[in-house]
């Protein structure tokens, strides 16, 4: 019927600055909210007009970003 196996929710910590691709352009952010499948990243004004964002939080899948200093 339903999958019931909980999924892990990754070990990367609020406050981590990250760096991920967004339409051909590297960006670094800060984590500011933890999912099982993606991190909420806070970009700074100037990556926001850049992308084009509306705000300056975006949606980044755990498998398109890099731990900076990692």
């Amino acid at each position: 019927m339903f999958n019931t196996k909980q999924k892990d929710i990754p070990s990367i910590e609020l406050g981590t600055e990250v760096t991920f691709t967004r339409q051909s352009k590297v960006v670094t952010g800060i984590v500011q909210l933890v999912r099982v499948n993606t991190v909420l990243v806070e970009v700074s004004k100037e990556n926001q007009e850049l992308l084009f964002l509306e705000n300056s939080l975006t949606v980044v899948n755990h498998k398109n970003y890099t731990v900076v200093g990692a």
